[in-house]
C-alpha cells in the first residue's frame, strides 16, 4: 500500500534539513502532538542548522498548519519514536489549553490519519501503542 506523504491541510514548507530522509515504518503508529513553547511559526528554527530539531507538521493557535517534513522522512521530534509517529508542534505553551480551533484541527487531523495511515482510534501512553500518543510515553529516550 502506498501512503501519502503530505497533509492536504498543509501549507508545504518542506525543510532541506534537520530530518532524515526516508525511515519512517510503514504504517506510522499515529499522531503525538507536542507543545512548541514559543509563538509563530517554527519554519525559521527548522531551517536553521544550529536547531538540530524538526517536526512534521506545526499548528497555529489560528488553526493554520504548515508541514515541514514529508511523512515518508523522519522528523527529529521524540529521539527514539521518530521513526514511528508523526509528529505536530502547536504554537503555544505548557501554561495554557490549547485553544478551541487547534483542538478541532488536531481532530481533522487525527481522523484523516485514521484513513489515510489506518491509525487506531485509540490514545496511547505507550511508545509501542498505536493511536493518538502522548509526548510524555517515551520518558528519557523521548
Amino acid at each position: 500500500m502506498t501512503y501519502p506523504t503530505t497533509y492536504p491541510g498543509a501549507k508545504q514548507r518542506i525543510i532541506p534539513i534537520n530530518h532524515s530522509d526516508g525511515g519512517m515504518v510503514q504504517p506510522t503508529r499515529g499522531l503525538i502532538p507536542h507543545v512548541q513553547m514559543g509563538r509563530s511559526s517554527l519554519f525559521g528554527w527548522f531551517s536553521n542548522p544550529a536547531s538540530g530539531v524538526s517536526s512534521h507538521l506545526w499548528l497555529s493557535k489560528a488553526g493554520g498548519f504548515e508541514q515541514y517534513v514529508e511523512f515518508g522522512d523522519k522528523a527529529w521530534a521524540e529521539g527514539a519514536g521518530n521513526p514511528y509517529w508523526i509528529s505536530c508542534e502547536c504554537e503555544g505553551s505548557d501554561t495554557e489549553d490549547y485553544t478551541p480551533i487547534q483542538i478541532a484541527r488536531l481532530g481533522e487531523l487525527f481522523a484523516w490519519g485514521i484513513r489515510a495511515f489506518g491509525w487506531r482510534p485509540q490514545i496511547t501512553d505507550s511508545p509501542s501503542g498505536y493511536g493518538l500518543g502522548t509526548h510524555r510515553m517515551g520518558g528519557a529516550a523521548w
